[in-house]
């Protein structure tokens, strides 16, 4: 059985496992089935792009609780060529649906802003004689296939120079400083608001390997930035239709086998922490790169390939910038490190390594409370 013939819920608690409530969901499938097909790309079986059937998703039962309980779920890409992949998602992937679930015990005063609750997924068996047609299915086709280039990423790596903190897994991305600096400029250009620009490059798929039997992976490589004609005040940025026309019409222009690979945009902290004092706002967590529900919200949106990334420049009141990079992981947003190409130094401009992702986003942002996760014992 798949996850599409479950029913699916989330049980809420507290934290002293006081039953709250338990709401009926519809999780989002697509970035789990994205992540999959990402994953047997860089494996070499199957081209990137390509609409390979995600054949199951099946709920993981709690190991305490057992069925219906579920502890996740694992996604599995049809068999290919006697391969199979296959991933194992965890109970973080219910978090943003956790959160949503949550909002209703907060405006009915059963929850506080800020209170942690626990989650748990519940799985029942589908009446398929009921089912409404229209199911969302994890086979949606992907849009086209992705032009894949043979490249030594050594010769890169030679060149770069590595920021914030890698975790294994992730796909290696290269952003040249050309391009940090080009959106440097225009955050400082435009201090009074939100600006940002779409990601365009290359997908690799790396050609040395010392000992031949070795997977060769697939690595990108930012090209450019296209500035984004697109609507913006202090807190948010939104993109225009204007924004699609001008990054076709460059792809079009250049005829180097590129592709939108993300996408970036400034934070203006002298707008996000006018209220704080100074000093606090050079040390705030903040100041090194967020994603706002907002920005989640876009990036899901228009950004749900596995590949693609999201780029903060954080313009901070003494003018200097911090970059950070975010990603798609295990069907998630989450941060990541990358390597800058040709790095040098900047007069005015400090790069600020990259932590862990802050608990939340900004308070004015975001004010739904926290979810934290059950662990092995149940919820």
């Amino acid at each position: 059985m798949s996850a599409l013939d479950f029913e699916w819920a989330l049980e809420l608690r507290r934290t002293d496992d006081t039953h709250l409530t338990q709401v009926r969901i519809s999780p989002r499938w697509g970035p789990a089935r994205e992540w999959i097909r990402l994953l047997a790309a860089r494996r070499g079986v199957i081209p990137l792009g390509t609409a390979a059937r995600v054949a199951e998703a099946e709920p993981r039962w709690h190991p305490t609780r057992g069925a219906p309980f579920a502890s996740g779920f694992r996604a599995r890409l049809a068999e290919r060529a006697g391969q199979s992949v296959a991933a194992d998602f965890s109970l973080t992937y219910f978090a943003d649906v956790a959160r949503q679930a949550s909002s209703s015990l907060v405006e009915s005063g059963v929850l506080k802003e800020g209170e942690q609750f626990l989650y748990l997924p519940i799985a029942y068996p589908r009446d398929t004689a009921t089912s409404p047609e229209g199911t969302p299915s994890l086979l949606r086709e992907l849009d086209a296939l992705v032009p894949i280039l043979e490249q030594d990423m050594r010769a890169l790596h030679g060149r770069s120079d590595n920021r914030g903190t890698t975790t294994r897994g992730d796909m290696p991305v290269f952003i040249p400083q050309q391009v940090l600096d080009e959106a440097s400029d225009r955050a400082r250009h435009e201090p009074g608001r939100e600006v940002g620009g779409v990601l365009i490059g290359r997908i690799h798929r790396d050609n040395h390997a010392r000992n031949r039997s070795r997977r060769r992976d697939l690595f990108m490589e930012v090209t450019a930035q296209i500035p984004a004609r697109a609507d913006g005040d202090g807190t948010r940025l939104s993109f225009t239709a204007d924004t699609w026309t001008d990054v076709q019409a460059a792809l079009t222009l250049r005829r180097q086998g590129e592709v939108m690979l993300g996408w970036w945009h400034s934070h203006l902290m002298h707008v996000l922490c006018g209220s704080c004092p100074t000093a606090r706002q050079q040390t705030c967590a903040l100041a090194s790169g967020f994603l706002s529900a907002d920005d989640r919200a876009l990036h899901t949106t228009v950004f749900p390939r596995a590949y693609s990334i999201a780029l903060v420049m954080s313009l901070k009141t003494d003018d200097t910038i911090s970059e950070a990079l975010f990603g798609w992981r295990m069907g998630l947003i989450a941060r990541r490190g990358f390597s800058v190409i040709d790095a040098r130094e900047r007069v005015g401009a400090v790069q600020t390594p990259l932590g862990n992702e802050p608990a939340g986003d900004h308070p004015q942002a975001d004010a739904t409370p926290e979810c934290s996760l059950t662990d092995s014992r149940g919820s």
